[in-house]
């Protein structure tokens, strides 16, 4: 058997006094002491940690049959805490992590196992145990190596106090919050003494230091009562207030544009947290591929002691402004559609974003004009303003449309965007062989809610979307009508498995102050297809004339269910059931539902899944198709 090796001593310094305390500077890892009268202070409290290393030889006979290997089994038995040490020494053991290696000496097994030892002292101290104890043994068994580590972790030492000491020009009183951050009693773990530290030295650049600077941390063992007092220390620097802003990098955005996305006005006390929401506002913008923002300490006027205004330097690299973007989608209700797209994402050197695109497919041959003014006035106020014309030949109608629309939306809380607008419609409608032509002028209102954590593929979250419009018909038979939508939808991840996500939508509208016959067909209701019930054609549902055309109503109902389950990083299924209608009358019945459903296959690439579904009607009936296939970009919902 080979001898017992005894661990070395930890090379820490550690300033250790007569009254039985330790004192760490900086860092709190130092070696423990075993107390005096114990020849093996590892067997005092029967924690094992066990590792067997087998497959070794005797030396001298392996050296000529060849390498040998052992294997290492780590196992704590009476350690209290092991749901936590064990996971986080296996991460410290050079042993664990080449158990499956070929051992050819005994110098790189002690070698690993003293790694493994001074690894074991670094992992419990940052835990708080500051009194644990090693002990280790080595013996050949049967022509293996047998390594036997044992650990007694003794007790976790908790923060007895924390202070706070200041240099410079003065600063907050930072003790509360150090208490309240690092409160007594808690155990001594390394990570929250550094997490405190931080938030304290972000605590002093939110008050208007934003050149405070962490000096030297003093750790204070006391064996005696199983305590740490952790003192922090800080430069402080000048106090300073916010001051002019210069850009450095800009090709066409206009500075003055940008001083709209400070949250903050000249004058006021400086803030970090302010400077990284006006860089992160920058950043937003999509203008931008780098945005950096930083106080100039040497344009500061340190003489007095007083707070001065420090200059911000924001330095930027433009991202490109031109954009072509080509889409086309398919199903087997409203066929093949394509979509060509030019945008200049900063027009006029204001964050202007304006995009012309057409549309060619079988339903809508249309080309449309769009302009977003973002900040239009005061930051988070967009101006949008539309312009379209073409032709839409569906199941129910075929008209010819020219329409404009200009209006404003801004946010009105980090979740919460209105929207306010005027639109003009002019249609001409051509149905059973006769055209009639009407003028349509509403003022759109909108309401959105949005919780969700991803646009085009949301797996937590919810939506809720309301859109009020009070429209006048002007030519001809003069009409008022009102039109009201809710659209909801909900995401969560089942049971926390992060590749299933369970989504739920639903729709409900309706139409008040004129008649069925009244409206143009092209302002009805109309329900069915890849965005609306799946396992119908485009406007399939809801009641027919006597032809079979879709008539529409005024009003809709839908429901609609899926399970997004990720196979993989590209792939992934999703089995999904759809159900609505269309009514006639003015109040959706939330009856006589149709019902389809089918099964979803979804390659993801990094900016949005590719959807493909295939769906059957569950009620087929005549004049239904026994199947629909959609093909498109992003989720259905």
């Amino acid at each position: 058997m080979c001898p017992v090796t005894k661990p070395k001593k930890a090379g820490i310094a550690v300033a250790k006094a007569t009254d039985g305390t330790e004192r760490v500077i900086e860092r709190i890892l130092v070696r423990f002491r075993p107390r005096p009268g114990h020849r093996n202070p590892g067997l005092l409290a029967a924690l094992v940690l066990l590792g067997l290393a087998v497959c070794l030889a005797a030396p001298a006979a392996h050296a000529k049959s060849g390498p040998a290997s052992y294997s290492l089994k780590l196992d704590f038995v009476l350690l209290s805490d092991s749901e936590t040490l064990t996971p986080l020494l296996k991460s410290a053991s050079r042993l664990y992590e080449h158990k499956d290696d070929s051992i050819t000496s005994l110098s790189r097994l002690e070698g690993r196992l003293q790694a493994d030892l001074d690894g074991f002292r670094r992992v419990l101290r940052s835990e708080g145990y500051y009194a644990a104890a090693l002990d280790n043994r080595v013996s050949r068994r049967e022509g293996h190596i047998a390594v036997e580590i044992i650990v007694n972790p003794g007790p976790r030492f908790r923060i007895g106090a924390t202070k706070v000491e200041l240099t410079g020009e003065g600063g907050p009183d930072l003790a509360a919050e150090a208490t309240q951050t690092l409160p007594v009693g808690t155990p001594a773990r390394a990570e929250m003494i550094v997490a405190t530290e931080r938030a304290l030295v972000s605590s002093l650049t939110n008050a208007g230091f934003p050149f405070a600077d962490i000096g030297e941390r003093d750790v204070v063992v006391d064996h005696r009562d199983k305590s740490v007092t952790v003192t922090y220390r800080f430069d402080t620097g000048p106090k300073a207030l916010f001051g002019d802003v210069s850009f450095e990098g800009l090709e066409v955005a206009e500075a003055d544009y940008l001083e709209r996305f400070k949250p903050f006005e000249k004058g006021e006390t400086y803030s970090q947290q302010q400077a990284d929401e006006f860089r992160l506002r920058l950043s937003s913008s999509g203008l931008f591929r780098i945005v950096t923002v930083s106080p100039r300490r040497e344009m500061l006027d340190e003489g007095d002691g007083d707070a001065e205004p420090v200059p911000l330097l924001v330095k930027v690299q433009e991202a490109p402004r031109r954009l072509i973007e080509l889409g086309a989608g398919y199903s087997t209700g409203e066929g093949f559609e394509a979509e060509a797209a030019w945008t200049n994402r900063n027009m006029w050197g204001r964050g202007e974003n304006v995009k012309f695109a057409a549309t060619l497919g079988e339903i809508e041959q249309t080309v449309k004009g769009t302009l977003r003014k973002p900040h239009f006035r005061r930051y988070d106020q967009t101006l949008t303003a539309a312009s379209r014309f073409g032709r839409e030949s569906t199941p129910a109608y075929t008209s010819h449309l020219f329409e404009n629309s200009v209006g404003v939306e801004r946010r009105l809380a980090k979740t919460l965007v209105g929207g306010a607008g005027v639109e003009a419609k002019l249609t001409q409608i051509r149905e059973d062989g006769e055209r009639d032509s009407f003028l349509l002028v509403g003022t759109p209102l909108a309401l959105t809610w949005d919780i969700t954590d991803n646009l085009l593929d949301p797996k937590k979250g919810a939506r809720v979307n309301l859109r009020l419009k009070p429209t006048v018909s002007t030519i001809g038979d003069q009409f008022t009508f009102l039109t009201s939508e809710l659209n909801a939808s909900v995401y969560q991840q089942l049971f926390g498995i992060e590749r299933v996500t369970m989504a739920a939508r639903g729709r409900l509208g309706s139409i008040w102050g004129a008649s069925v016959d009244q409206l143009p067909l092209s302002e009805h209701f109309f329900a069915g297809g890849g965005g609306s019930v799946r396992g119908f054609e485009y406007q399939g549902l809801g009641p027919r004339d006597d032809d079979g055309d879709p008539l529409g109503g005024l009003s809709v109902a839908e429901v609609a269910f899926e399970a997004r389950i990720r196979i993989s990083e590209t792939i992934g299924i999703v089995p999904f059931v759809d159900g609505g209608n269309v009514y006639q009358g003015h109040t959706p019945k939330l009856s006589g539902f149709r019902w389809g459903g089918g099964l979803g296959l979804r390659y993801y690439t990094s900016f949005a899944p590719v959807r493909l579904d295939v769906a059957v009607p569950f009620d087929k009936q005549e004049g239904d198709a026994s199947f629909t296939l959609y093909i498109s970009l992003g989720q259905a919902f």
